[in-house]
């Protein structure tokens, strides 16, 4: 999985412009990306990209940035 597939995917889940998830990109900051998007956010990561979040580390990655890292790394 690379950066833009990540971005694609989080930006049709969010329904937003793939332009919205630049730089700080996260929970509270950008459109759409609410608690329950971000409960949206962790169950695409575990279905699309095997990535699974404990629910005591879901504020750890509440953000593109940290989302990215996780999933370039576990992949």
């Amino acid at each position: 999985m690379t950066h833009d597939d990540i971005i694609r995917e989080i930006a049709a889940l969010l329904k937003i412009t793939e332009d919205a998830l630049g730089p700080g990109a996260g929970l509270g900051v950008t459109a759409n990306w609410d608690s329950m998007a971000q409960v949206e956010i962790m169950m695409l990561l575990e279905q699309r990209f095997g990535v699974r979040v404990d629910e005591r580390s879901l504020e750890t990655y509440a953000n593109l940035d940290n989302i990215t890292n996780l999933v370039e790394t576990k992949s």
